[in-house]
């Protein structure tokens, strides 16, 4: 779990993805762009929420784990 920030995600994902592959992850939850988004890529679950906020548009995640499954569902508030 990072803000996203360290991992320069504003420039896209290739760092993060790196840094998830060498710390042996199959989650990874990160921030810092506020775009909501679930998306897998080297057998990682990648998961923003989006940004935490009430009113103009905010939105959350709920990642569930079943077994060696993981997989996560964006809500807006």
């Amino acid at each position: 779990m990072t803000h996203g920030n360290r991992q320069h995600v504003k420039g896209g994902l290739r760092q993060l993805i790196g840094k998830g592959v060498e710390v042996g992850a199959k989650v990874v939850l990160y921030g810092h762009t506020h775009l909501a988004t679930v998306e897998t890529a080297q057998g990682m679950l990648l998961v923003n929420p989006g940004p935490l906020k009430e009113g103009a548009p905010g939105s959350y995640a709920i990642v569930t784990l079943d077994g060696a499954t993981a997989s996560a569902t964006i809500y807006p508030i």
